[in-house]
């Protein structure tokens, strides 16, 4: 693996994890990439959420 895959899957395991980022990352621009992320898989898992519990609640 060259050295910037290895600094690539670091990064992506760090905001996906929702670590620290790695050495050498902006801080500011990482919690910005990982908070726009979290509300991106939150927008897109509400409403397959959402329907689940509908399932769920006519059971």
């Amino acid at each position: 693996m060259s050295s910037l895959e290895a600094r690539q899957a670091a990064l992506v395991r760090a905001l996906v994890d929702g670590t620290q980022p790695p050495p050498g990352f902006d801080r500011d621009a990482f919690a910005a990439a990982s908070e726009m992320l979290a509300r991106k898989r939150l927008r897109k898992t509400s409403p397959i959420r959402l329907r689940w519990y509908q399932r769920l609640l006519r059971k």
